[in-house]
């Protein structure tokens, strides 16, 4: 069992999915959910959004979670 804010994590995923989107005009979009196990028995969700659009230019990357709090 994996206990998580159901809400947040919609909201994230449909933000990063419209963002795939949006900025794919040619190619795809894939979105992977897998559950992880730690050693410890901890669940951990992995959520990634793969597509060909045009990315994120490397000098923005590291402001990319800064509106989320995360450092």
């Amino acid at each position: 069992m994996i206990c998580c804010d159901e809400h947040r994590i919609m909201q994230v995923l449909l933000g990063l999915q419209t963002n795939a989107l949006k900025f794919t005009q040619k190619g795809r979009v894939q979105t992977n959910v897998e559950i992880i196990t730690t050693e410890e028995n901890q669940k951990f969700l992995k959520i990634s959004v793969i597509d060909t659009g045009i990315g994120i230019a490397k000098k923005n990357q590291d402001k990319l979670f800064k509106l989320f709090g995360f450092v």
